[in-house]
């Protein structure tokens, strides 16, 4: 009985990853053949379009030829009847007859041809309308094809978990995380739309294997029964090694590491700090806005080229895409994304100043309201009511930054700057803002496209500031001619960790999920004022550090709230 089940379990779980291998190359060559049709679909109504632009102009000028001839064979027949029965020159009314008949026969040509071509302009306008109409349809069914086969690959996913799980322990295969590091999902990578055209010959489903094991599951273990003797001890299984899932978390919390320290540098740029209390190094330009904005911009000048040259190696069409962006006429689109930009450079403009003015585990505490921020803001926008215990994590998190902020007049606490503080929750609030915006046009925009686009946005932004923006004597730009070469070296180290920051965040997301990474990237604050301490030697009173943790804690069960939600609206299997 025993070997029986293990056998029926073996050929189930073989025949259920058969099918989603198949399912998974449906998937690409559905997605291949869509690309051929609409390929094929726009050479079609190209060459519709102009043959029947021809078929237009033949008819028209046939029309007017037409019409040309029987107005000149009823002129000449007049004409003819005229010098047959000649008038007398003194008949001026006679001759006036002839000017107005020559007029209204010229008028009446003006009018025809005027008619003729508003009829074809209306046709060509018609026929751009219904092109536009198909080729939004066809990729509206591209996108629902693509839906209905994630959806079926999950279901398929989550049938073999719950027949692996009504097994008995000593019966199960490995978790399915470890099985998916032996066989990537195709949504960890970028899609490769550069295919050839396939033939049109479907694949052939291969068949399942009577009694072998799937390739990422190890054999199975059987325990003896026990009322038999013990057989001698197995050995231990090797060690597994990391999922795809632990890799994206690592990768996350790496990203974090490298923003943290991104916040630190910035922090020694303004003001000096005592270096692993080796050395003293910093201050080399002051907090001021107009050198805020010049570290901006000199930054977004190393990252953007960089950007730009790995953007296509993320999503191969990333420069048809924002060529088609700018040449578009959806207005909204624009804006959503410009705007996006707008937000990010005004948010990460105002956390240069509040580091300036304020610790630097303080200002990224406070920065981190923006979850709740958005919160409300999805509520007012979109009509996302927060539940009950969303509220209460906003209190949470609430308490804890009027703690970090009121923690300025507690005898003994670090004098708190005012300006550093509102610079502080404006960059949050800025960043809530930024992250509506993109939610907004990644629905209808690659992500690549726009990352790339909003760091553009930046660039111009700041260098417009610097170049056109008259600024007062205490917030204009300040720097020495001997400041240059430190001030480059921090901005250099600047721009290496935002790059680090960001392709570490890319990859992780794609590994672990945007949920998953949530959590991790929730821990921010709490990584900035450790690094802070370890790097520069910044300490924070009793009082400051537990609305740190608050804010964390917040933030933290704030992601996993939604991490339950997202499983909890995943589609269940039908029994």
């Amino acid at each position: 009985m025993t070997q029986e089940l293990q056998k029926l379990q073996e050929s189930l779980v073989a025949q259920l990853a058969q099918d989603i291998q198949w399912l998974q190359l449906e998937k690409e060559r559905l997605v291949r053949e869509i690309e051929t049709l609409r390929t094929d679909r726009q050479d079609a109504f190209s060459r519709r379009e102009l043959l029947q632009q021809q078929r237009w102009a033949k008819q028209l000028a046939k029309a007017i030829s037409d019409h040309l001839q029987h107005r000149l064979r009823e002129e000449l027949q007049q004409i003819a009847g005229q010098m047959m029965h000649p008038a007398s020159p003194a008949d001026p009314a006679h001759s006036n007859g002839y000017s107005d008949r020559a007029y209204q026969l010229i008028a009446s040509l003006d009018a025809t041809l005027n008619t003729t071509f508003q009829s074809l302009e209306q046709d060509l306008s018609s026929y751009q309308s219904a092109l536009s109409q198909q080729l939004s349809r066809m990729h509206n069914l591209e996108q629902q094809g693509e839906a209905i086969l994630t959806s079926l690959v999950s279901r398929l996913n989550a049938v073999l978990e719950q027949e692996v799980a009504k097994l008995p322990a000593s019966y199960r295969f490995a978790p399915l995380e470890d099985q998916r590091l032996a066989s990537p999902s195709p949504d960890l990578q970028p899609l490769d739309w550069d295919v050839t055209p396939p033939s049109r010959s479907y694949p052939p489903r291969p068949a399942p294997p009577v009694a072998a094991p799937p390739v990422a599951a190890p054999p199975l273990e059987l325990q003896p029964p026990p009322d038999r003797p013990a057989s001698p001890p197995t050995p231990p299984p090797p060690t597994q090694r990391f999922s795809t899932v632990q890799a994206g978390l690592l990768l996350v919390l790496l990203s974090s590491f490298f923003l943290s320290l991104q916040n630190v540098i910035l922090r020694v740029i303004l003001k000096s700090q005592s270096i692993l209390g080796w050395f003293q190094w910093g201050g080399i330009i002051s907090p001021s806005f107009g050198n805020s904005v010049l570290i901006l911009f000199l930054r977004v000048v190393l990252v953007l080229p960089v950007l730009a040259l790995l953007a296509r190696w993320f999503y191969p069409h990333v420069w048809r895409d924002t060529q088609q962006f700018l040449t578009a006429r959806d207005r909204v689109l624009q804006r959503t994304v410009i705007g996006s930009g707008f937000f990010l450079f005004l948010s990460q403009l105002l956390i240069y100043i509040a580091l300036g003015q304020i610790p630097t585990g303080i200002a990224i505490t406070i920065f981190f309201i923006y979850p709740i921020v958005t919160l409300f803001l999805s509520w007012v926008l979109f009509g996302d009511r927060p539940t009950f215990f969303r509220l209460g994590i906003t209190g949470v998190v609430l308490l804890g930054v009027g703690m970090i902020a009121l923690s300025g007049g507690v005898a003994g606490a670090i004098s708190l700057s005012g300006v550093g503080l509102a610079a502080a929750i404006g960059s949050g609030i800025a960043f809530a803002f930024f992250v509506i915006f993109t939610q907004s046009s990644t629905r209808k925009l690659n992500a690549v496209a726009v990352t790339l686009i909003q760091f553009a946005t930046i660039f111009v932004c700041s260098g417009l500031i610097l170049a056109l923006v008259p600024l007062p004597n205490q917030w204009a730009v300040r720097v020495q001619g001997n400041q240059w070469p430190s001030l480059m070296i921090g901005v250099l180290l600047l721009a290496l960790t935002t790059l680090a920051g960001y392709l570490s965040n890319n990859f992780g997301i794609r590994m672990a999920g945007a949920a998953r990474s949530a959590i991790v990237g929730a821990t921010g604050p709490a990584f900035t004022a450790l690094l802070a301490f370890l790097f520069i030697g910044e300490l924070l009173q009793s009082f400051q550090i537990f609305g740190v943790v608050l804010v964390t804690l917040g933030v933290v069960a704030l992601s996993f709230e939604r991490l339950k939600g997202q499983s909890q609206a995943a589609p269940k299997p039908n029994r």
